[in-house]
């Protein structure tokens, strides 16, 4: 029924303004089928069909009125909203092209020379409807000569935590190009964060023998994998038809197609989701939050080495600020008692979070700290002892932190000591 009143009030919001929908340039539709399949731990396939729009990037690339980025649900045909996507840390008010070229900068790349030209595909929400089953979305950088140089995956999930991966080029058999990257984020509410993730895809600017360009519809497939290299599931993306270019027509017809496939899609999900929980009985957190490196059953480090997952965290929360704070200022009156040599600096894998410096008058020895995750702090509020401190929450097991020089973390956590007042946290030491 929402949908069908959807398409009745889109079909007059056409009629209203049928003149200003003019055919979008460098921008196109693409029908695809995505089977899905999970191998562990339950057993599942399902194979959705769905429309993606490939857009052309650029500062001009939002004028349309057939597909637009946009928050509001009556401002266009199709929309895009823009903090669904990459960070909001910059501004909410950044378009997806400003967004993914500051993005791009922060993380090293020269987006002048690496990012002339960017494909963007992703799945649209259609005239008034407030969600989209959107798993995965591509954005595709080229260089002036129409070379490929950087490839970012971005894998949405259901809770609305997001995951970024900047896939680095190999050459696959069946696909253009493979990478494999560790897991940065939680993904899934039935599974932990382990493993890692394969992106295979080919490319949607393809060149013939005589030198002209010509848009194709990408292929793409995910497969992830545990922590032994085991398959879990796979998630493919296979085109069902050229690219479509954007205009009146071409938009009308998806609109009427879409209702059917919404609820197709939806039973499906409905009857993987009774599979899941009540013939399998697997049960589901939902408040896991995303970002966070500890793993308290096997107790091994899941963020990647090089931090080229890891594109942002989640604010800081109430807990994680009080024991952040407790800790910075236990740390001070150490070095000021017993450590006055030394000089602790903590930074963050995350640049946008500012870092800490303290010192006394005779500093003379510096101690990094880079912290990989808020929960650091509220660990070390309850951790027992120094020892534990050390031993588990440090790059020895958890990885939460890492130290420049780790005796003389172990040396300084030994002598750390807090108010009578602060709750939860009275000592971290023997």
């Amino acid at each position: 029924m929402i949908e069908t009143m959807a398409i009745l009030l889109s079909l007059l919001a056409v009629t209203s303004f049928f003149l200003d929908f003019s055919p979008m340039q460098k921008a196109y539709y693409v029908h695809y089928r995505a089977p899905h399949r999970r191998m562990h731990p339950f057993k599942g396939t399902f194979e959705p069909r769905f429309y993606h729009s490939l857009i052309k990037l650029s500062k001009e690339s939002n004028a349309g009125r057939l597909l637009r980025e946009s928050s509001n649900r009556f401002s266009t045909l199709f929309r895009i909203v823009p903090t669904d996507y990459l960070t909001n840390q910059y501004s909410k008010n950044m378009s997806i092209y400003d967004n993914l070229i500051q993005t791009l900068k922060d993380r090293g790349f020269d987006t002048d020379k690496r990012a002339k030209t960017i494909y963007f595909s992703t799945l649209p929400l259609v005239f008034l409807e407030g969600s989209s089953i959107n798993n995965i979305s591509h954005y595709y950088c080229y260089n002036d000569k129409d070379e490929i140089e950087i490839v970012l995956w971005e894998v949405h999930n259901s809770s609305g935590d997001r995951s970024d991966q900047v896939s680095r080029k190999s050459i696959s058999s069946e696909y253009t190009y493979c990478a494999t990257v560790p897991r940065s984020f939680y993904i899934s509410a039935v599974d932990n964060r382990k493993g890692f993730y394969r992106f295979s895809y080919t490319l949607p600017i393809h060149k013939t023998e005589e030198g002209t360009k010509e848009i194709q519809s990408p292929r793409s497939k995910v497969t992830l994998f545990d922590e032994r290299m085991q398959a879990l599931t796979t998630t493919r993306l296979i085109p069902e038809s050229e690219p479509i270019p954007i205009t009146f027509q071409s938009t009308i017809a998806m609109i009427f197609k879409r209702p059917l496939q919404n609820l197709s899609i939806l039973l499906t999900l409905l009857r993987q989701v009774y599979f899941i929980t009540i013939v399998q009985k697997v049960r589901i957190n939902r408040n896991v939050p995303q970002g966070i490196t500890l793993n308290r059953k096997h107790g091994m480090p899941t963020q990647s080495s090089n931090e080229a997952g890891v594109l942002g965290w989640t604010d800081e929360d109430m807990f994680a600020s009080h024991a952040r704070r407790v800790f910075e200022k236990a740390l001070a009156r150490a070095l000021n008692e017993s450590h006055k040599d030394l000089k602790v600096v903590i930074k963050y894998t995350d640049k946008h979070i500012p870092g800490t410096h303290l010192e006394t008058p005779e500093s003379k020895t510096e101690l990094t700290l880079l912290v990989r995750s808020w929960e650091l702090y509220k660990q070390i509020i309850v951790a027992p002892n120094a020892d534990y401190v050390y031993n588990i929450l440090t790059q020895r097991c958890e990885d939460l932190v890492r130290a420049s020089d780790g005796r003389r973390f172990y040396e300084l956590l030994r002598d750390l000591k807090t108010d009578s007042h602060s709750w939860m946290y009275t000592r971290i030491r023997e």
